[in-house]
């Protein structure tokens, strides 16, 4: 009994050090900018931050929006086709773009889709949308492929196949309802992460005011001669993202 209330409490301390590693820069970066108003007076005064936040907005939401239709197909052969080589296909879109560096999959895009390419897109919205898919899309698609699995191993698709359901049906009458909430979890994480993208954003589109700047690159560009405009800025991403994952987190509650 010792020995266990001993390693609760030490489990307990690890715990409330992480809460702290991860809540004391989160909530300076938060209340700093609210105990001087001034900042983000002068924050939305300013025409370029407005604009990287439309930006920042605007592409995360069509990020996310692409990824549920691709992550629900992808999920659907992974899960119920099983394809040859599944759990390799499964890593190189989920793993490996969650771990691969910004930067690198910036500049594969940089000469993939430059200046020497047929299609030029370097500094235009979809150079900006295709970054932030790269990195952000694998959220919903990981989401979406472990619901998927688990309902393949239930017998819910086997009854439904034995009462004429087509593939069509079973999808859109079945497997997505039942999915509802992971596809909400899986979204709000996309649009979460798309709006903190920033390595592959910068090299592949660049910044150019109310065209390819966002919220992480305008923190970037400021920094150096104003850190507390910058640290506003950052504070609105905190809370756009913050506020998209409790928002979403509350509706899968009611589905």
């Amino acid at each position: 009994m010792i020995m266990r209330d001993k390693i609760s409490f030490l489990l307990i301390v690890l715990a409330s050090l992480l809460v702290l590693w991860f809540s004391v820069p989160l909530l300076y970066a938060l209340f700093r900018p609210i105990m001087q108003p001034e900042l983000l007076a002068q924050l939305f005064a300013d025409s370029r931050f407005r604009g990287a936040l439309v930006i920042s907005i605007s592409t995360a939401v069509l990020s996310a929006l692409l990824a549920v239709p691709f992550a629900i197909a992808i999920a659907y052969v992974l899960a119920f086709l099983r394809p040859r080589g599944a759990i390799l296909i499964e890593t190189a879109l989920v793993d490996v773009p969650q771990t691969f560096p910004p930067v690198a999959e910036g500049l594969i895009y940089l000469v993939l889709l430059g200046s020497d390419a047929p299609i030029n897109l370097i500094g235009t919205f979809a150079a900006v949308l295709i970054a932030k898919f790269f990195v952000a899309s694998p959220f919903a698609i990981g989401f979406v492929t472990r619901k998927f699995r688990d309902l393949e191993r239930s017998d819910i698709p086997i009854i439904a196949r034995s009462l004429g359901a087509g593939t069509g049906t079973l999808l859109w009458r079945v497997l997505i309802p039942l999915s509802l909430r992971d596809i909400l979890g899986g979204f709000s994480l996309t649009f979460a992460r798309a709006m903190g993208e920033f390595g592959g954003t910068l090299i592949f589109a660049g910044v150019i005011a109310w065209k390819t700047e966002i919220i992480p690159t305008y923190v970037s560009r400021v920094s150096a001669e104003t850190p507390l405009l910058a640290l506003a800025a950052t504070a609105v991403l905190v809370v756009f993202s913050t506020l998209s994952i409790l928002t979403f987190k509350s509706l899968a509650k009611r589905v």
